[in-house]
């Protein structure tokens, strides 16, 4: 019964490394530009403030999933006309732009 026991807690510590693992990858697939602040005084100063309006409008349009908000697709042109194919959900929604 102790081996048992010693070979689920291998298994158990290797499911947990695998999850911190694939946590940290998750979090990684979609990235925020880093910050740019400078502080002069009692002011504070957003250096690259216009990335990130531009960053999120590019996400919003050619990245999330209008259906089920899923980041998990891909593009594809056909004929010209270029769509937004959801990994998650299926959905097949067009786009606009030279993106596809």
């Amino acid at each position: 019964m102790h081996k048992v026991d010693k070979s689920y807690e291998t298994l158990l510590n290797r499911i947990q490394g695998d999850l911190a693992h694939a946590s940290k990858k998750d979090s990684a697939r979609l990235e925020i530009p880093e910050p740019q602040i400078i502080w002069v005084g009692q002011r504070t100063i957003f250096r690259n403030f216009m990335e990130f309006p531009k960053a999120l409008r590019y996400v919003r349009d050619y990245v999330i999933c209008p259906v089920c908000q899923s980041p998990d697709t891909r593009t594809e042109k056909v004929k010209k006309l270029g769509f937004l194919v959801c990994e998650a959900c299926g959905a097949r929604s067009s786009i606009k732009g030279n993106y596809a």
